[in-house]
C-alpha cells in the first residue's frame, strides 16, 4: 500500500509558498511541516524543494512528483464525488437473502416497485430458510422472521406476523382434535429442525418442544405436509387465508395463537451503512407502516383487529 505520509504537507507548502503559511493553514507548527517533508524526501531519495531564507522553489524532481500528486488527488476527489452522488442516488449490486412466506406474499411486489424507483440498482436475491453468514457470503442484508440469532448483526423490525396451530380435516378425523398442549404429545407435529414452536398464551411468549416424524428447514414443505394430512403444523396465518376460509385447514388451540412474530431486516453493521441498504430499509418500513397497509394487511402483519 502506498505511503501517503508527508504528501498533504508537500501539497500545502507548494500551494502556500512557504512552510509557515502552510503550517498556519494546517493548524500545526512550522517545524512539524518541515519534518514531514524531510521524511518524505528521505523516503523518495530525492530533494523536492529548494529552501532558502527568502524563497521556496520546486526541484525538477519536485515538479514531476507534484504532477503525480495532483493526479492522485484528482482521482480521490472524483471518488468522493461519485460516492457522495451514490449516497443520494443508490446504485450497484445489492445482494439480499429472503426467508419464509413473507417474501413471496409481501416482499416480491414491493421489490418490483422499488427497482422501478431505482433502476440503477441491480438486485441479487436468494431464497433460503437457513441462516446465512452475511459477511462471509457477501450479503448486504437478510430479511427473516422470528427470534434474532446473531447479536453481532444490526436489525430493524419491519412487521409482525400472526401464527396459528392447524391441521387438515382428514388428519383430525383420523387422529382426533387436541384440546390442550399436553394432547400434542399424542400427535405428529411438523416443525423446524429444532422441534420448537414459539407460542403465546396471551400473557407471555414461550417455546414449546414438539415431537413428530417430519422436520424441515423449509416453511413451504411444512405447509404442504400439513395440508396433505401428515400432521399438525404451526404456520403464519397470511399463508393460510384461503385454506382456512375454504376448510382445507382447521385452526386448533387458538388460545395459543401468537400475534407478534417479528420480521427483521438484518445487516452487518450500523456504522457506514451503504446508501442502497439504508434507502431500501427505509422504503420497506414506509411501505409496511400502518398508514400504507389495507385492513387485511394490517391484521396479518401487525396483529391489529380492525373494527367493523
Amino acid at each position: 500500500m502506498p505511503n501517503l505520509d508527508g504528501i498533504k504537507e508537500f501539497l500545502e507548502v507548494v500551494d502556500a509558498g512557504s512552510f509557515s503559511r502552510a503550517a498556519e493553514k494546517m493548524l500545526v507548527s512550522t517545524p512539524q511541516v518541515s519534518k514531514s517533508i524531510s521524511k518524505l524526501e528521505k523516503r523518495l531519495g530525492v530533494r523536492l524543494l529548494h529552501r532558502t531564507t527568502r524563497r521556496l522553489s520546486l526541484t525538477d524532481e519536485g515538479k514531476r512528483y507534484l504532477e503525480y500528486c495532483k493526479q492522485s488527488m484528482s482521482l480521490l476527489d472524483e471518488a468522493e464525488l461519485e460516492l457522495g452522488q451514490a449516497n443520494e442516488h443508490p446504485s450497484g449490486v445489492m445482494k439480499i437473502n429472503l426467508s419464509g412466506w413473507f417474501q413471496e406474499r409481501f416482499l416480491i411486489p414491493l421489490l418490483t416497485d422499488f427497482i422501478k424507483l431505482h433502476p440503477q440498482l441491480e438486485l441479487v436475491m436468494t431464497f433460503t430458510d437457513n441462516n446465512v453468514d452475511l459477511v462471509t457470503d457477501g450479503y448486504d442484508l437478510s430479511i427473516c422472521g422470528g427470534a434474532l440469532q446473531d447479536s453481532s448483526l444490526s436489525a430493524r423490525r419491519l412487521a409482525s406476523c400472526r401464527f396459528c396451530i392447524c391441521a387438515s380435516p382428514a388428519y383430525l378425523y383420523e387422529h382426533g382434535t387436541p384440546q390442550s398442549l399436553a394432547d400434542l404429545a399424542n400427535h405428529n407435529c411438523l416443525s423446524g429442525l429444532d422441534r420448537k414452536w414459539g407460542l403465546s398464551d396471551h400473557s407471555h411468549i414461550f417455546e414449546y418442544e414438539v415431537s413428530g416424524n417430519w422436520r424441515s428447514d423449509n416453511a413451504h414443505a411444512i405447509l404442504t405436509a400439513t395440508l396433505h394430512g401428515a400432521g399438525i403444523g404451526y404456520l403464519p396465518v397470511f399463508a393460510l387465508d384461503e385454506m382456512l376460509a375454504e376448510g382445507g385447514l382447521i385452526e386448533i388451540l387458538p388460545q395459543y395463537t401468537r400475534h407478534s412474530v417479528p420480521v427483521w431486516a438484518l445487516y452487518p453493521s450500523r456504522q457506514m451503512l451503504s446508501a442502497k441498504v439504508r434507502v431500501f430499509i427505509d422504503y420497506l418500513i414506509n411501505c409496511l407502516s400502518v398508514d400504507n397497509l389495507d385492513e387485511e394487511m394490517q391484521q396479518h402483519l401487525l396483529g391489529i383487529d380492525i373494527p367493523g
